[in-house]
C-alpha cells in the first residue's frame, strides 16, 4: 500500500515534536510555505527534527510573517542512521553542492571538509552547506541531519585516529583486506590527486585502508560517490 503522506510536503524544523503540540515555522519557511507551494489553513505538512521522528502537522495560523502547525499524528518512529564520514576536499561550488546533496541522500552522518597540498580552494560556508544538507535531508526522507565539521589540514585528520578511514587513492589498493568498521570514514583527494607526501603519509597509517575506485580518473564528487557505495556494498555483504 502507497503511504498516503509520501507526497505531503516534509521540512525540518528545531522545535520538540509530540502529538497536540504547536511547531513555529521560520520565516525562510513561511514564504516557502505560503508563496511557493502556496499552502492553506487546514493544509497538511510532514515535520522531522532529527530526534523525535516524524510527525504530521495541520496548518493553524498562516500570515507573512507566521505559519504554526498543530501536531495530529505520529508518522515514523526516529532512526538511527549507520555512522559513516565523509572527509572531502573544498572544490568548486557547483561540484560542491553536488557532492554534499548526493552523499547525504546516500547516507553520509558526517561531513568533513579538508585541505590538502593541492587545494585550490581553503574556506568553505558552513552556514550555506547546512542548510544544503538540510534540504537534501527533506527531500530523500532522511530522520537525521549529517554534521558539517570546520575545514581541517589533511595532516591534523590523521593525526586524530579517531576513524577506520578508507582511502581513495588514484590507482592504488591496499594488501590489507578491508573491513566493516564502527566508525569509517571515506576520504577522497583534490584535482590532481593527493601529493607524493600526503600519499606516503596515508600509507604510513595503521588506521588506512587505501581502496580502488577504478582504473580512470574521477572527479572528486564522483569519487566520494562510488567510494560510499563501494564501503556499503562491504557493509551488506
Amino acid at each position: 500500500m502507497v503511504n498516503i503522506h509520501t507526497k505531503t510536503l516534509r521540512l525540518y524544523v528545531t522545535s520538540d515534536l509530540d502529538v497536540d503540540h504547536t511547531v513555529c515555522l521560520n520565516t525562510n519557511q513561511i514564504h516557502y510555505v505560503r508563496n511557493v507551494m502556496r499552502k492553506d489553513i487546514s493544509d497538511n505538512i510532514r515535520v522531522f527534527n532529527g530526534k523525535d521522528g516524524e510527525y504530521l502537522g495541520a496548518i493553524e495560523q498562516l500570515s507573512k510573517k507566521s505559519c504554526i502547525l498543530r501536531i495530529t499524528e505520529k508518522l515514523r518512529d526516529q532512526e538511527a542512521s549507520d555512522k559513516l564520514s565523509l572527509a572531502f576536499p573544498i572544490i568548486k561550488k557547483e561540484r560542491l553542492n553536488f557532492l554534499i546533496e548526493k552523499s547525504t541522500e546516500l547516507g553520509i552522518t558526517n561531513f568533513i571538509p579538508i585541505i590538502t597540498e593541492r587545494s585550490n580552494i581553503a574556506k568553505i560556508k558552513l552556514d550555506k552547506i547546512r542548510l544544503q544538507i538540510i534540504e537534501a535531508s527533506e527531500q530523500c526522507e532522511r530522520l537525521d541531519i549529517p554534521e558539517i565539521a570546520k575545514e581541517i589540514k589533511l595532516s591534523e585528520l590523521l593525526k586524530t585516529q579517531d576513524f577506520d578511514i578508507f582511502a581513495c587513492i588514484e590507482r592504488q589498493e591496499s594488501d590489507k583486506k578491508p573491513e566493516k568498521s564502527s566508525n569509517p570514514l571515506i576520504l577522497i583527494g583534490p584535482e590532481g590527486g593527493f601529493s607524493d607526501s600526503e600519499i606516503e603519509l596515508l600509507n604510513g597509517s595503521d588506521n588506512i585502508t587505501a581502496i580502488s575506485l577504478g582504473k580512470n580518473i574521477l572527479r572528486s564528487e564522483t569519487a566520494a560517490i562510488t567510494g560510499i557505495n563501494y564501503y556499503q556494498l562491504l557493509l551488506n555483504a
